[in-house]
């Protein structure tokens, strides 16, 4: 009768299992950069900006500047330079009673464009005109629509 065989652990398969093992860590990262792999818009909106010097088409009017970086690793289509309103607070919490807006006519870059990986766009909004339609108080937010996106990407403003 012979003895059952030993297990015996060499280098060769210490090193097969370890490469294996590697392997399939690095394949499963690049399927989540892969799957990650998309436009990420970021906004910042800034008040009571004017514009110098006066030239006619803007005078001595005040805006809203609105700017969208692209942060991700796929280019996306700026698509509408676009804002909303709430009354109070609780309107935005519930997100009931909004008034919604776009902007067609921007200066600066014409809509739609093409913004790249690591570039920026921006717009202006007659912050004149805002506080006009909806006054000072309330919750007002600008951003933008971009194409890799269903939603809007927003930042409050507080309007003075």
């Amino acid at each position: 009768m012979q003895a059952p065989p030993t297990s015996t652990v060499t280098p060769t398969t210490i090193a097969a299992w370890w490469g294996a093992a590697v392997a399939t860590l690095v394949f499963l990262w690049d399927i989540y950069k892969w799957r990650h792999r998309v436009a990420n818009v970021e906004v910042t909106a800034t008040a009571n900006m004017k514009v110098h010097p006066n030239l006619p088409p803007t005078g001595n009017t005040t805006f809203i500047l609105v700017v969208a970086v692209n942060r991700g690793g796929q280019q996306t289509t700026i698509t509408h330079l676009a804002g909303e309103y709430f009354p109070t607070l609780w309107h935005k919490i519930f997100n009931r009673g909004a008034q919604r807006f776009a902007i067609l006519n921007t200066v600066g870059p014409g809509i739609p464009y093409v913004l790249p990986p690591g570039q920026r766009w921006s717009g202006l909004i007659n912050q004149d005109d805002m506080v006009k339609k909806f006054g000072a108080s309330g919750r007002f937010y600008c951003g933008v629509f971009h194409s890799m996106s269903p939603k809007a990407v927003y930042r409050r403003v507080v309007l003075r």
